[in-house]
C-alpha cells in the first residue's frame, strides 16, 4: 500500500485530505506542523507528501526544497498545498522543488487526480 504523509497546520484540511485519499486505498499520516518532519519520513517513509505551503512554524516551499536537495529525501513525490500561489510557488514547481500542486479551496477530484498521477509515475 502507497503511503502519503499530509502536513498542514489546519487540523481540519489534514483530517479531510486524510479522509479522502484513505477511501482511495493509500495509507495516510497526518501532522500538524512541519518541524521534526525528517524524523517522520524516517520512521513512516511515504511515497508521496501533501505539504501546506503556509504552516505557522515553517515555510512548506522552503521545506520542499530542502528534502529535494538532500539525496536521502529527493525521490519522494511533493505536492504543495497553498491558498495563494505567488511567482516565487510557481518557480518552484518549474524547478522541481515540487511535483505538483493543489490550491485551495480544492476538490476532492483534483486532489484524488494529481496524487493518482504522481503515484503512478
Amino acid at each position: 500500500m502507497k503511503k502519503i504523509l499530509v502536513v498542514d497546520d489546519a487540523v481540519e484540511i489534514a483530517e479531510l485530505l486524510s479522509l479522502i485519499l484513505v477511501d482511495e486505498g493509500y495509507d495516510v499520516m497526518t501532522l500538524c506542523s512541519a518541524r521534526n518532519i525528517k524524523n517522520q519520513l524516517d520512521d513512516y517513509k511515504p511515497d508521496l507528501l501533501l505539504l501546506d505551503v503556509r504552516i505557522y512554524d515553517v515555510d512548506g516551499s522552503d521545506v520542499a526544497r530542502e528534502l529535494k536537495a538532500d539525496p536521502k529525501y529527493r525521490d519522494i513525490k511533493i505536492i504543495l498545498i497553498s491558498a495563494m500561489f505567488d511567482e516565487r510557488t510557481m518557480k518552484d514547481k518549474s524547478s522541481k522543488v515540487c511535483d505538483g500542486y493543489i490550491e485551495k479551496p480544492f476538490s476532492i477530484k483534483r486532489v484524488v487526480n494529481t496524487v493518482s498521477k504522481l503515484m503512478t509515475e
